[in-house]
């Protein structure tokens, strides 16, 4: 369950540990996430009506330039899936932390949350580590 705070409507989901992605597929159906990727989940059953910002970031781990960090966020629950890919070739080898992040504001109707933000690697010759990802919804009016 999703953090709730009453003096500052905010909802927060993160990652409990650092987790090695060697997973190349999506699952489309965030309850049974693929083996070896990662999934940071925010479900909330009953947040109020409002005008919100949804955003993630993430800190990605990459050894060496053949593989590429994808990552996808859905805001319904897996039915829709917004995906974006991070070339890792892109990166300054010997600093291997990518930082990504998107943040847009949302107007929520109230009821159910179900933010879903999934990360995969294309490529398999090198490691790829997810140290930090999480997702916030902050109520601004």
């Amino acid at each position: 369950m999703a953090e709730f705070t009453t003096e500052f409507p905010f909802f927060t989901e993160g990652l409990s540990a650092p987790v090695a992605v060697t997973g190349t597929t999506w699952s489309d159906d965030p309850t049974t996430p693929v083996a070896g990727t990662a999934q940071v989940r925010l479900e909330e059953p009953n947040a109020p009506a409002g005008q919100y910002i949804f955003g993630f970031a993430a800190t990605v781990d990459v050894a060496g330039t053949g593989t590429n960090a994808e990552v996808r966020f859905s805001l319904d629950g897996g039915v829709n899936w917004h995906p974006e890919d991070y070339a890792v070739a892109a990166i300054t080898l010997g600093n291997p932390n990518m930082f990504m992040g998107h943040s847009f504001p949302k107007s929520h109707a109230g009821g159910a949350l179900d933010i879903v933000l999934q990360f995969k690697r294309s490529g398999t010759t090198d490691a790829m580590n997810v140290s930090f990802a999480d997702i916030t919804f902050t109520r601004v009016a």
